[in-house]
């Protein structure tokens, strides 16, 4: 409440480590931007990921990750998750 920022933790099934993230919220309060900070399974390295959840809609919502790649360096959108509420 202080930071008036979000916390999260990110534990994915591809790695083995644990990524902690802080949030803000947009003024319209439909989208948080998230950057995790954790170490690539790869490179052995430090590294961020950048993370917007969007509320679309009534029922629907997405989320969309952006990292850099280990090899190239290049940012690049990872994934997109569209949710729907039935």
């Amino acid at each position: 409440n202080v930071s008036k920022k979000f916390v999260s933790s990110w534990i994915d099934n591809h790695s083995t480590g644990i990524m902690q993230g802080e949030g803000e919220l947009t003024d319209n309060g439909k989208s948080i931007t998230w950057e995790y900070k954790g170490n690539c399974p790869i490179t052995k390295k430090p590294m961020t990921m950048k993370e917007v959840d969007t509320r679309t809609g009534e029922n629907t919502k997405t989320l969309e990750m952006w990292g850099d790649d280990p090899k190239s360096g290049k940012n690049y959108k990872m994934m997109k998750i569209e949710l729907t509420r039935k």
